[in-house]
């Protein structure tokens, strides 16, 4: 089967962060096996604790449903059984705090160390964001007010701080990132659980 460039195009950067997760193939050779969803149906939807494992051995997620929709907290690991994020819904929208830490193909050293913390409120960013350097030093922060950026502070990886200017220019490559890493692990879970998009 062939797939178009417009295609690639679009889904690539969420393929490729979810690699880096480690939630998702690393090259096209490489098949995984369709994930099994544990969790208790109500009126043909998940409703209540659910899990999703790639494989008889691999928990890829677990969180809660309330009528098909993501609920809670929801937890994902890698292949390796590494925490890579937790997302917090209400009403099937992020609703809470959002962490990213990095997995297990970042390599030993950088293995479950946190690299992103922020938080939404009704499925908008609110409040403070910060993203880390591998060392564990605050690379950014971000502030939004109701989805709209208020502040940007960004320093270089010995800790020098750098202009507003150069600051939010890191915000916004750091928030189009960040997003699309969000979209695709929304995507991931809502595909096994058969919720549509928020």
């Amino acid at each position: 089967m062939l797939i178009s460039r417009s295609v690639l195009r679009r889904f690539a950067p969420a393929l490729l962060l979810l690699a880096a997760a480690g939630i998702a193939p690393t090259h096209a050779a490489e098949t995984k096996p369709t994930p099994t969803v544990k969790g208790s149906k109500t009126a043909g939807v998940y409703h209540g604790p659910v899990e999703i494992w790639s494989s008889p051995s691999v928990r890829q997620a677990t969180g809660e449903c309330r009528h098909g929709k993501p609920e809670g907290r929801w937890t994902l690991w890698d292949e390796s059984g590494t925490k890579v994020a937790e997302l917090t819904y209400r009403d099937g929208y992020f609703d809470g705090g959002i962490a990213f830490w990095h997995g297990a193909q970042a390599g030993p050293r950088l293995k479950g160390r946190l690299k992103f913390r922020g938080a939404f409120t009704d499925g908008q960013w609110h409040g403070l964001v910060r993203t880390y350097w591998p060392d564990g030093r605050i690379r950014s922060e971000r502030t939004y007010e109701a989805d709209t950026l208020v502040a940007a502070l960004a320093f270089d990886q010995q800790g020098g701080a750098l202009t507003e200017e150069e600051a939010r220019k890191v915000a916004a490559a750091d928030e189009q990132q960040d997003n699309a890493l969000l979209d695709a692990l929304d995507e991931y879970i809502r595909r096994w659980i058969g919720s549509p998009a928020a």
